[in-house]
């Protein structure tokens, strides 16, 4: 966006060093420094709106690990009445809705949304995701 837009995202990085305490010709000052090194203000914008820190990011590995672990999880629960000898598509879908409201909560724990509602959240897109593979296995 920094590229796209140099001025509005120089006025945001004014904006948040005025309300760091900045007086305004401190803070225009600050953020033209900041913008003058694209990488800086990219990271700056990075910490401040996202949250993240480049440097606090997990390896690769242990990021591939836990993706890894998440795809499998979730592809072995809708399974788990059928492997235990239940073949019954009730039982694989409330295991499966299920899972997706609690993967749903714990995404909205972790990124501070409401939790009920993020939950509902991923049931509506799994059952979307239903609906669709449904529709074009027919």
């Amino acid at each position: 966006m920094h590229a796209r837009f140099p001025e509005a995202e120089q006025a945001e990085l004014t904006d948040t060093f005025a309300g760091y305490g900045a007086d305004p010709h401190t803070a225009a000052t600050m953020a033209a420094a900041v913008s003058a090194d694209p990488e800086t203000a990219l990271r700056f914008h990075t910490r401040e709106e996202l949250g993240v820190d480049h440097t606090d990011l997990p390896s690769p590995i242990v990021a591939g690990a836990a993706s890894f672990a998440a795809f499998s999880i979730g592809a072995v629960l809708p399974l788990l009445p059928y492997l235990l000898g239940a073949p019954l598509l009730e039982v694989a879908m409330a295991i499966t809705a299920g899972a997706l409201v609690v993967g749903g909560m714990v995404v909205g724990r972790l990124t501070g949304r409401h939790l009920v509602r993020s939950g509902l959240r991923q049931l509506g897109l799994g059952g979307v995701a239903v609906l669709v593979t449904y529709a074009s296995a027919g």
